[in-house]
């Protein structure tokens, strides 16, 4: 379970974020607000990238990110894909080194039953079957991130967090650079995920798909309503011209 404690932030003296909290279990929340509202900072903050002036936050044990901006060009999609299975990976590596040494011992058990519970006899089937759902094949993914498009980028982070399996899965503006084909793959997956969703995002259908919640970020606070985008806007709209009302 993510939560998210009384986050105070600020640039140069000046106020992004004012005692942020709410919580995330098994919910999809999508974070909105105008752009420069602070929600790619919070994310930062959430991740771990940027540290909070006050306040905290709770993550759970395993955390899956897809940022805006990518780093670490140099790595070719398929480097970057693969450490989604880094674990059984190196578990792999370690099965390999005791065989050629002809160690078949307690370790060499041990290592196997945990290569099996991971699935590591089925990895890069997996691998295989999402590079043809995203649109991927091997040679594109055999590239630098540097030589990709931006879609194609954002598309191998997107796989490499589906295969990690993580309990929260965190997506900031993930339909910027993809095709609606793409966009539509992407919404059956995460319906289909079981952890926690917390995304940032401007597309109104992705958000009325998927949304169980809406965090409104504004002027550095952020205010939940229940349901999707659509929902969240007639709620506003009702609270805004109420709040009118009260104020004449």
């Amino acid at each position: 379970m993510l939560i998210v404690s009384n986050i105070h932030y600020s640039i140069q003296g000046r106020p992004i974020l004012k005692d942020v909290s709410f919580a995330l279990d098994r919910d999809r929340k999508f974070i909105v607000g105008e752009n420069g509202s602070g929600k790619t900072t919070l994310l930062d903050i959430i991740v771990g990238v940027k540290s909070p002036d006050k306040g905290s936050v709770k993550c759970p044990n395993s955390i899956g990110y897809v940022p805006q901006e990518i780093k670490a060009m140099d790595k070719t999609g398929i480097e970057v894909i693969e450490e989604g299975v880094g674990v059984v990976k190196e578990i792999e590596k370690m099965l390999e080194e005791l065989e050629s040494i002809g160690d078949f011992g307690e370790d060499y058990s041990f290592l196997m039953e945990e290569y099996e519970r991971l699935n590591g006899y089925s990895y890069r089937s997996e691998i295989m079957s999402l590079l043809s759902d995203f649109g991927l094949d091997e040679a594109t993914v055999s590239k630098p991130l540097s030589m990709m498009s931006g879609g194609e980028r954002t598309k191998c982070l997107i796989i490499k967090s589906i295969l990690s399996k993580p309990e929260l899965l965190i997506l900031d503006e993930p339909t910027n650079n993809l095709d609606i084909e793409t966009i539509e793959m992407l919404e059956r997956y995460l319906l289909q995920f079981k952890g926690g969703l917390l995304i940032v995002s401007h597309d109104k259908t992705f958000i009325n798909k998927l949304a169980t919640h809406i965090l409104y970020l504004d002027n550095g606070v952020i205010k939940e309503y229940p349901g999707n985008y659509d929902k969240f806007i007639r709620i506003k709209q009702i609270k805004d011209e109420a709040l009118r009302k009260e104020r004449e």
